[in-house]
């Protein structure tokens, strides 16, 4: 990986020649902005459609109805800046971040969010 931007080591149980449970290393040039699969813990195997095994896609399967998932309203003024993966929230700015709750149960998206969720989760306890 010697002289790539960014680089990690992943593990993955993707490939047609592991069987079930292995796993192998897989050394690639990757970032969180620059990788789409960056925060993925599965990928798609063979046969699955594309996004299949998003978090996304896991939850709404989780879920009594799909449509009960809660995604960023269209018509949130900071829309754009929620969606693009680019900014990150602070304790100082929340605008970037979405975060929900439910009841006693709160969720983010990535790590990113990770003011707003702590703010969320500790409002819901005290």
């Amino acid at each position: 990986m010697r002289g790539a931007p960014f680089g990690a080591l992943r593990v993955s149980n993707h490939g047609a020649d592991l069987g079930a449970g292995e796993q192998r290393l897989v050394a690639r040039p990757h970032h969180p902005v620059l990788d789409p699969d960056y925060y993925r813990t599965y990928l798609e195997q063979d046969g699955q459609p594309k996004g299949f095994m998003s978090v996304q896609q896991e939850v709404m399967r989780a879920l009594a109805r799909p449509e009960d998932f809660r995604d960023v309203p269209s018509d949130d003024p900071n829309y754009r800046r929620k969606i693009s993966g680019l900014q990150r929230d602070t304790s100082d700015n929340p605008t970037p971040a979405f975060a929900v709750r439910d009841r006693n149960y709160v969720s983010a998206r990535w790590p990113a969010d990770v003011h707003t969720f702590a703010t969320t989760f500790a409002e819901m306890l005290s």
